[in-house]
């Protein structure tokens, strides 16, 4: 996460304020400008707002207590998976990421993303350091938790989430050929705990 303190916020709403007015002064005083070089000019303009209402966004607190769930809640994923004998990647983690190796259990990315995902459990297959298998094949998954904790899920909810990523993979690991029975027992899980945090 970049800091940001109020200081260089106004100035940098400053800065970009006059960016603006000056793109529109020069579109007037131009006659030769085309569609193609106004649509432009907009688009950097709406892009320069976004970035201007992140920057204040960021200043809120409610994004300073977010960004704080967020890390805690990746670092008991973390801990929970290792504590289940999964080996992630450098130890832990110190950000909203959590990626693991597959290796020791046999397993592909490739493999564990689409297990996963038939599980309602959502991930990225991920390359390891030094990862030997195709990058369309992966050693590892990385799992993040930013979603989840816009929706509400705190760090009880991400330790049942860790339990059911080690079903899934424990179960795809036994059985390579149809991890149905997990996946659908898992999925029915994922549901039920999704129905405590609707997203309406």
């Amino acid at each position: 996460l970049v800091y940001i303190n109020k200081k260089n916020y106004e100035i940098a709403e400053s800065e970009l304020t006059t960016l603006i007015n000056f793109l529109k002064r020069t579109l007037k005083e131009d006659d030769l400008t085309g569609k193609g070089t106004l649509a432009a000019a907009y688009a950097n303009r709406g892009i320069i707002n976004d970035r201007r209402s992140k920057f204040k966004e960021a200043l809120e607190d409610d994004f300073k207590i977010y960004a704080k769930n967020v890390i805690e809640n990746a670092k008991i994923l973390s801990e929970t998976l290792k504590n289940l004998g999964y080996e992630i990647f450098s130890g832990g983690t110190d950000t909203h990421l959590v990626l693991i190796d597959l290796r020791p259990l046999g397993l592909t990315g490739k493999e564990a993303e689409k297990s996963l995902v038939n599980a309602n459990l959502t991930c990225n297959k991920n390359g390891i350091p030094y990862d030997e298998a195709k990058p369309w094949i992966t050693s590892g998954i990385r799992l993040g938790t930013p979603a989840c904790t816009t929706r509400g899920f705190g760090l009880a909810e991400f330790k049942l989430v860790a339990e059911l990523v080690d079903e899934v993979l424990k179960g795809l690991k036994d059985n390579k050929e149809d991890n149905s029975k997990a996946e659908m027992s898992v999925r029915n899980k994922v549901i039920d705990l999704c129905k405590k945090f609707p997203i309406y």
